[in-house]
């Protein structure tokens, strides 16, 4: 196990990425080729890999699985036979070294005065000199800033840290940017790292604070910089729009007034409008102080919660969302939300004006719902009914419906009918049923005597047994 002597540093990551090898030629049969510590003690035996790559050259590859405790940073290689270390390699030295950089806050800048940005690297207590600090400006990160008349850097360790200031002499409007620093380390081995984040320096004249107004019913999200004006993006509170003319950036314009977005609140109205016998379109109302509009409710973010919600303020008492096919064309908002299923109060919700985020819904998407006031329903639909002089033909559509969603009916058949024809005159001739995947169609023939008057009620019923031992529901139809 030949070889010179040398440290092996492994620098911030992710430790499963360190693989150290070591090789010995002449291994004898009964000899072993293992990584050890200090102590002779076999090292994570089973991280290590033993493989013959030449003729009669063993190597052993250890692949770290985990950062793992080394007994004074130290590890070798030795060849054992049996208990016996017979062989040893010169020793290595692996360390974790953990070096970071972190910016420090925004800064707006007086035209004129000093500014100063600062950034924070480490520097542990054991290292004997702390890492020599360079900054830089984004739009130019492959030249550092010059030293002289215009940037002056300061360094001062603080405990574990190095902070090191970048003074901005007599600021300009040209000096307005973002800025990073590089940690230049000469130990343990020579390391160059580069912040990953920014600090925004932003002009402002004298008078003008955007950073500390809290805008009413809104919070600040990020700060961006455009045209040297730095910027705090605003968002609404749930159930607030911003008004129409108002901009969603809080800042100081160039003539040094205060520019404060308006979220105003939004009230919504839901209503349902008949689309077949089993469902709604959803029609929806909105109003503010500068907005209103009315019409379809886009079927993104529409789900059961909001679905049951509209179909117990419109006098059910279930309901689940469905998506419809329309011709309308007339969206109006898209990803309704509201916060609690149990309230009937629709203005509790809060949702995005059409058109707004850029995606647009087309004609099948088109938000509905299925209200229902049983945990199992049955619906029927007369297809088609004609009547002769001595014959009347009926065919009823059938689906059941479970917590709002169709039931198979696959397995339905003529045997899970009975047909009660109320009058004695009546004559039932055919009954014939076909089952679909979720509906059932009952095709009824009935003969009509010759100078037949019809009581009343001319009606037939037919029982149906519901699937899933859900006991059985009557179908009522009545001739004409």
């Amino acid at each position: 196990a030949e070889g010179e002597e040398h440290p092996f540093y492994y620098i911030t990551g992710d430790p499963l990425e360190i693989e150290l090898r070591c090789g010995y030629h002449g291994l004898k049969e009964n000899q072993q080729l293992k990584w050890v510590d200090e102590d002779m003690n076999v090292f994570y035996d089973d991280w290590q890999t033993v493989g013959e790559e030449t003729s009669n050259e063993i190597y052993n590859t250890m692949v770290f699985e985990s950062w793992p405790e080394i007994p004074d940073d130290t590890l070798l290689c030795a060849v054992f036979d049996g208990e016996e270390v017979v062989h040893e390699s010169n020793r290595i030295t692996v360390q974790l070294v953990d070096y970071t950089i972190r910016m420090g806050p925004d800064v707006q800048g007086t035209v004129g005065d000093l500014v100063q940005i600062t950034c924070y690297a480490s520097a542990p207590e054991n290292l004997d000199y702390p890492p020599t600090m360079t900054w830089y400006k984004e739009s130019d990160l492959s030249n550092p800033l010059q030293e002289g008349n215009q940037f002056i850097t300061n360094n001062e360790r603080k405990n574990t840290e190095l902070e090191s200031t970048l003074n901005i002499l007599e600021f300009a409007s040209t000096d307005v940017g973002k800025y990073t620093c590089m940690a230049r380390y000469a130990e343990p081995k020579y390391i160059e790292i580069l912040g990953e984040s920014f600090v925004t320096v932003s002009a402002q004249d004298e008078g003008c604070d955007a950073s500390q107004y809290e805008v009413e019913n809104g919070k600040v999200k990020e700060s961006i910089l455009q045209g040297g004006i730095l910027m705090y993006e605003v968002e609404c509170d749930y159930g607030y729009w911003l008004s129409e003319h108002s901009e969603p950036y809080l800042y100081c314009n160039t003539e040094d007034n205060l520019v404060v977005p308006e979220c105003e609140r939004v009230e919504i109205d839901m209503n349902l409008v008949e689309y077949d016998d089993y469902n709604h379109i959803v029609e929806v109302s909105y109003a503010s102080s500068s907005w209103s509009n009315t019409g379809m409710l886009c079927d993104d973010g529409w789900d059961n919660s909001e679905a049951d919600m509209v179909c117990r303020q419109s006098g059910f008492k279930f309901g689940r969302a469905v998506s419809l096919t329309s011709q309308r064309e007339d969206f109006v908002l898209t990803e309704l939300d509201c916060p609690c299923s149990e309230t009937s109060d629709t203005n509790f919700c809060s949702a995005k004006r059409y058109g707004d985020n850029g995606l647009y819904c087309s004609a099948d998407e088109v938000a509905g719902v299925h209200c229902y006031n049983k945990t199992t329903e049955v619906k029927s639909v007369v297809l088609k009914s004609s009547s002769s002089k001595k014959m009347d033909k009926t065919i009823i559509e059938v689906k059941v419906y479970k917590f709002g969603d169709a039931v198979s009916l696959e397995e339905i058949n003529k045997s899970s009918f009975a047909v009660n024809i109320q009058s004695t005159e009546r004559e039932l001739k055919k009954f014939k049923v076909k089952a679909k995947h979720d509906s059932v169609l009952a095709e009824l023939q009935t003969k009509i005597p010759r100078n037949y008057t019809p009581p009343d009620e001319d009606c037939v019923t037919i029982t149906m047994t519901l699937p899933f031992s859900e006991g059985t529901h009557d179908i009522v139809h009545c001739f004409a």
